[in-house]
C-alpha cells in the first residue's frame, strides 16, 4: 500500500511536470508580459523619500537645587498636581503628544497637505489618514525619539521632519504652563484658606487672652499652683501658731487674738484666691482647666495651620516658577536632512513579487482550465 501511494505521489508530480512543460509557453509569455507590465509600472510610480529627525527628553539633573524641586515634583504628584512636562515620566509618555490630533493639524495646515497630496475634494478624515500614513514616531529603547515623515520633496520631508519637532514642542509647553497655572491656583487657594483660618482662631485667641488674661497657660498654671501651695501652707502655719498661743495664754490674750486676726486674714486670702476671678487671671481657679483648653487648643490650631502653610509656600512658589519657565520637551539629537536615496516605491520587490504571482496565476489557470476540459470529455463519454 504505501509503495503504491509513493508511486501515485511521483506519478502526480511527474503529471503536473509534464502539464507545465505543456504549456511552458504560456507560462513563459505570461512572466515576461507581467515583468515588463510591473516594471513600467513601478518605473511609472511616483518616488518618495523619508527623512527622520533623532530627538530626546532632557535628562533629569540631581544637582542640589533642581533635587530639592525633585523632590517637591514628586510631592505635588503624590497629592494630586502631577507635573508635566520635561522628561517622559512626567506624568504620561511623551508619544501622547507627538502622535496628538493637535500637532497633525497644524502639520498638515503648515504645509497645505490638501494641496500637496491632491485631495482637495476628500474629507478631512481621508487627508488626515493619508499624512498618517506618512508619518512614523518611534520610541527606541534607548530612551530617544525617532520621527519620520515620506514626502515626493527630499526637502520639504526634512523640513517637515523638523517641524513636527518644533510643534510638539509648542504644545507640550503650552500643555504644561495649562497644568502649571491650574495647580498654582490650587495651591494658591489652599494658601490663602489657611491665611484666613489663621487669622480667624489668632483674633479668636486674642479676644480669649484679653477677656480671660491668660496669655500662658503653662507659666501661669505652674505660678498660680506655686502661689497656692505657699498660702495654704501659710495657712496651716498660722493655724499652729494660733493654736499654740490659745493653749497657753488663752483665747483672750492680746497675741493670740492679732494671730488670729492675722490667720482670718490669710484664711480669706486663700478663699479669695479659690473662688474669685483676678488671682490666676480674669477667672475662677475652677475655670482655669477648661479656658487653658480652649487656649491650648486654640494655640494648636494655629502652630499646626502654620506649619503646613511653611509646607506649602515651597510648593506654591515651584508652581508659580513653572508657569513662566520656558521648558523644552525634545531636544534635536540629528537634524533632518533631505534624504540622497528613494524610500519607495521598492521597484525590484514590485516586479519580483508580481513575477511571482503571475506565475502563481497562471499556473492555477491552467490547472483549472485542464481539469475542466477532462472533466467535460468523461462527462460526453457517458
Amino acid at each position: 500500500m504505501e509503495r503504491e501511494k509513493q508511486l501515485d505521489n511521483n506519478f502526480d508530480g511527474m503529471y503536473l511536470t509534464a502539464l507545465l512543460f505543456k504549456y511552458k509557453k504560456i507560462i513563459i509569455a505570461t512572466i515576461i508580459a507581467s515583468a515588463i507590465i510591473s516594471t513600467a509600472v513601478a518605473f511609472l510610480l511616483p518616488v518618495w523619500y523619508t527623512a527622520s529627525t533623532n530627538v530626546v527628553p532632557p535628562q533629569t539633573s540631581m544637582t542640589g537645587l533642581e533635587s530639592a524641586m525633585g523632590n517637591i515634583s514628586s510631592t505635588l504628584r503624590d497629592i494630586g498636581l502631577a507635573r508635566v512636562g520635561g522628561s517622559s515620566s512626567s506624568g504620561y509618555s511623551l508619544t501622547v503628544i507627538l502622535l496628538s490630533r493637535s500637532v497633525k493639524d497644524s502639520m498638515i495646515k503648515k504645509y497645505d497637505l490638501r494641496k500637496v497630496y491632491k485631495m482637495e475634494n476628500d474629507k478631512y478624515e481621508d487627508l488626515l489618514k493619508e499624512f498618517e500614513s506618512n508619518l512614523d514616531v518611534t520610541y527606541d529603547k534607548e530612551g530617544n525619539y525617532v520621527i519620520s515623515i515620506t514626502d515626493r520633496d527630499p526637502n520639504r520631508a526634512a523640513q517637515m521632519a523638523n517641524d513636527y519637532v518644533q510643534i510638539a514642542n509648542h504644545f507640550a509647553a503650552e500643555l504644561f504652563k495649562k497644568e502649571s497655572n491650574f495647580n498654582r491656583l490650587y495651591m494658591e487657594q489652599r494658601v490663602k484658606s489657611i491665611d484666613s483660618t489663621i487669622s480667624a482662631l489668632s483674633h479668636e485667641l486674642g479676644t480669649l487672652s484679653q477677656q480671660s488674661l491668660m496669655f500662658s497657660p503653662e507659666e501661669q498654671a505652674r505660678a498660680v499652683s506655686q502661689a497656692i501651695v505657699e498660702l495654704k501652707a501659710q495657712v496651716y502655719q498660722t493655724e499652729i501658731e494660733y493654736d499654740l498661743l490659745r493653749t497657753t495664754f488663752g483665747e483672750n490674750d492680746a497675741l493670740t487674738q492679732v494671730k488670729k486676726k492675722i490667720l482670718e486674714e490669710t484664711r480669706k486670702k486663700l478663699n479669695e484666691a479659690m473662688n474669685k476671678p483676678g488671682f490666676a487671671g480674669n477667672f475662677k481657679i475652677d475655670e482655669s482647666g477648661r479656658i487653658g483648653i480652649e487656649f491650648t487648643k486654640l494655640l494648636t490650631e494655629i502652630e499646626a495651620l502654620s506649619k503646613a502653610k511653611a509646607y506649602l509656600v515651597p510648593l506654591y512658589e515651584k508652581l508659580r516658577l513653572d508657569e513662566v519657565k520656558n521648558i523644552k520637551t525634545l531636544y534635536v539629537l540629528d537634524e533632518a536632512v533631505p534624504p540622497t536615496k528613494k524610500s519607495k516605491p521598492k521597484r525590484v520587490l514590485i516586479v519580483a513579487g508580481s513575477v511571482l504571482g503571475s506565475f502563481v496565476l497562471v499556473v492555477l489557470l491552467i490547472l483549472l482550465v485542464h481539469n475542466y476540459i477532462e472533466f467535460r470529455n468523461k462527462y460526453q463519454k457517458l
